[in-house]
């Protein structure tokens, strides 16, 4: 997956590839109501960014 952006994006297998900037944190998670388990880690990158692929996230979901 390119790293020129953050948000939201769907790969092509159908994943949902989720990256964030935060480069003064040293957690950040992300919460998918939908999904049952609470909060998810995201994992941290390079220059401050975070990210975390989630299969079976579709478009419209919370």
């Amino acid at each position: 997956m390119e790293n020129n952006y953050f948000g939201a994006r769907v790969t092509g297998d159908g994943e949902f590839y989720f990256r964030i900037f935060a480069p003064h944190v040293q957690q950040a998670e992300i919460v998918i109501e939908s999904k049952s388990g609470g909060a998810l880690e995201m994992a941290p990158s390079a220059l401050g960014f975070h990210e975390i692929s989630l299969p079976g996230v579709g478009a419209g979901t919370l």
